[in-house]
């Protein structure tokens, strides 16, 4: 899994080294960075996956500014984000990347063989908090303008691939509501109710649906890419035969050359790579918490087609921001479900053979009452790290107990009963 570091971008100051698992959440109160730390990884995720689809661009994010310049204008950071302490330390499956504002950008592949052994393509998408603009602005593909092809721009532009799959005949069930399920007709988002039988534009749509299902259209998207072949694209084509042949023109490869420029390219996307701003947004506990399990379930699930899409398989990754306590919650159900399997199978409670049968066979049946018997991740498949005010990270989980700690996360409640207290106190005298 990647790991990476940034010092002095934004509200950041610090991160330490971040390890990004399975399923890593980022959490903290607004303005502290926590979108700045997601966005920054995507990048050098999407950067390694571009380098390892086509080595010869290499030389291109090496190039003076060209690494930093794209991050900027892709995900709209202005020139106040950086100073000269500004340093990205990112490190990937074949690549290390060391940015600084000072010494520009160091790129440096692992050793050829280690290189070409763990060189794959991800499915990556960055669904930014904006995502219900889709379904608020009418024809947002057709009205919105950039200069570049920004977050915004490429979320929209991507929205409209991963729809496709889904019409009249072929609707996808939407997480927040048993009765509510997504289709497209003719480029137009609509919501199916079940029960009544009517569907609706997404327009009219409440607004927690309106956040919500681009996240499932994207999510179970993401997840059928994996395992299956791509298209690679013309210019993807010429810029490889370019790379292996530099004095020849397009017209004058041969197949064979055409073959040789091929070798060894990945052409069947190994692992999904999701990113998420706020998925609560806009959304009652009850949804967040079955948002989230689809999430988890999905990334236990996927792990089956990574080992069909790879010899060596390469694990998807959830990544998201979050203020939601209902989501840490609901992370912290699952979390307990392994810590008691584990207890229970190393025996730590001195249990009769049979006792040991029994209580796991309890504790399968009630993640199948609950249909979510398909969740099968470990505690070390999960990470998450609170961002503090003055721009550093905290691990919020403890390896001894593994569960997601939720103090940093409520200060509200001390504050309630502090002040309601008072109140009391000043009323009743007590």
């Amino acid at each position: 899994m990647a790991t990476i570091q940034i010092q002095h971008i934004g509200a950041l100051t610090d991160t330490g080294e971040v390890f990004v698992k399975r399923v890593t959440l980022i959490l903290g109160p607004q303005g502290v960075g926590k979108s700045t730390l997601m966005k920054i990884l995507c990048y050098c995720r999407w950067v390694e996956k571009v380098i390892m689809k086509d080595p010869k661009t290499l030389s291109q994010y090496r190039t003076e500014d060209y690494f930093i310049e794209e991050l900027r204008s892709f995900y709209r950071f202005d020139k106040s984000f950086f100073s000269e302490q500004s340093h990205i330390i990112y490190k990937g499956d074949i690549l290390e990347i060391d940015w600084s504002q000072l010494g520009g950008c160091s790129i440096t592949l692992y050793r050829k063989g280690e290189k070409e052994r763990l060189r794959h393509t991800p499915k990556i998408a960055f669904l930014p908090a904006e995502r219900n603009l889709i379904s608020a602005v009418p024809n947002v593909d057709k009205s919105y303008r950039s200069n570049v092809r920004d977050v915004l721009f490429n979320f929209i532009f991507e929205f409209d691939e991963a729809k496709q799959g889904y019409d009249a005949e072929h609707k996808l069930s939407l997480s927040v509501s048993p009765h509510l399920f997504y289709y497209n007709q003719q480029g137009a988002d609509l919501i199916w109710h079940e029960q009544q039988e009517i569907s609706m534009e997404a327009f009219y749509a409440a607004s927690g649906i309106q956040s919500a299902f681009p996240i499932d259209v994207f999510s179970a998207y993401l997840y059928k890419q994996v395992g299956e072949r791509y298209t690679i694209s013309l210019h993807e084509v010429v810029s490889l035969l370019k790379g292996f042949f530099p004095n020849r023109q397009p017209t004058e490869y041969t197949g064979e050359e055409l073959s040789q420029a091929l070798d060894g390219v990945p052409l069947v996307y190994s692992s999904m790579q999701l990113y998420i701003e706020e998925p609560e947004q806009n959304l009652f506990p009850a949804s967040q918490r079955d948002l989230t399990l689809r999430l988890l379930q999905m990334m236990s699930t996927v792990k089956k087609k990574e080992i069909d899409a790879e010899p060596k398989p390469h694990p998807s990754s959830l990544v998201f921001t979050t203020h939601s306590p209902y989501i840490l919650s609901v992370i912290n159900t699952q979390l307990a479900v392994v810590r008691a399997r584990m207890d229970l199978l190393d025996n730590s409670e001195g249990l009769s053979g049979e006792e040991q049968k029994k209580r796991l066979a309890e504790l399968e049946a009630l993640q199948k009452k609950y249909k979510l018997d398909d969740i099968d991740l470990t505690s070390d498949e999960y990470a998450a790290y609170f961002v503090e005010e003055d721009g550093t990270l905290k691990n919020l989980i403890d390896s001894d107990f593994p569960m997601v700690s939720g103090v940093d996360l409520d200060g509200v409640s001390d504050w309630v009963e502090d002040y309601t207290n008072e109140v009391y106190q000043i009323a009743y005298g007590r």
